[in-house]
C-alpha cells in the first residue's frame, strides 16, 4: 500500500494536533497512521536534563540545537524515526524550518498543510488544553512574546508553500468538513 507523509505547520493553538486527530480517526479501516512531533525530540532532551516541559524550553532548545549543531540537527532526527515506519500514513506534526520542509518534500506522496486561526482564537485554545505547563495562567503579553519567538517566525513564509491551507477560526465541524474534502481528494479514505 502506498504510503502518505502529511506534515502539519501552523502557529501555537491553531488547530494542528486537532487535525491529526481527525485523521487519525477517519482513514480507511485497515490502514495505520503515526503521529510524528519535532517537539518530542525536543522534550526527550529537556526530560533528560530535568527541564520543565514548557514551550519557552523547547523553543530554546530547537534554537540552540539549531545554531549550535546544524539547521537540519531536527529535521534529521524526525527523519531517522520516520524512514522504518512501516505506517500507511505519517503525520510530522510541528514544521517550524525550511529545513524540516525539504525533509518532508523529500519522501513520496507529501502533503503540507498550513492550519491557521487568528490569534485570540489561538490564545484561548492553549489556555484551554493546559498542554504544556504554563498554559493555564499564561497572559496575552507572554503569548504574543512566545508568538513571535525565532521558532515561529518562518511559519507563515513557509504556510504559503503548502498544499491546502486550512482555516480554523470557525466550528470543529468546518475543520472536519475541510480535511475530510483533501482526504478524499488525495485518497486518504
Amino acid at each position: 500500500m502506498k504510503q502518505f507523509y502529511i506534515g502539519l505547520i501552523g502557529k501555537p493553538g491553531s488547530g494542528k494536533e486537532t487535525v491529526a486527530n481527525i485523521i487519525k480517526n477517519n482513514v480507511t479501516l485497515g490502514r495505520t497512521v503515526r503521529h510524528h512531533r519535532f517537539s518530542d525530540i525536543l522534550y526527550e532532551i529537556a526530560n533528560l536534563l530535568y527541564l520543565p516541559k514548557t514551550r519557552e524550553v523547547g523553543q530554546k532548545l530547537a534554537v540552540g540545537l539549531r545554531d549550535n549543531i546544524g539547521k537540519d540537527v531536527l529535521s534529521n532526527a524526525v527523519r531517522q524515526r520516520i524512514t522504518n515506519d512501516p505506517s500507511d500514513i505519517i503525520i510530522l506534526d510541528g514544521i517550524r524550518w525550511w529545513p524540516d520542509v525539504e525533509m518532508l518534500r523529500s519522501f513520496p506522496n507529501n502533503f503540507l498543510l498550513y492550519i491557521v486561526a487568528v490569534p485570540e482564537k489561538r490564545f484561548e485554545r492553549l489556555k484551554e488544553r493546559k498542554e504544556k505547563a504554563e498554559e493555564a495562567s499564561m497572559t496575552w503579553e507572554q503569548f504574543l512574546k512566545e508568538d513571535n519567538a525565532e521558532n515561529e517566525r518562518f511559519i507563515e513564509e513557509i504556510g504559503k508553500t503548502a498544499d491546502p491551507l486550512l482555516n480554523n477560526n470557525g466550528t470543529y465541524i468546518q475543520l472536519k468538513s475541510q480535511i475530510y474534502k483533501m482526504m478524499f481528494v488525495t485518497k486518504l479514505f
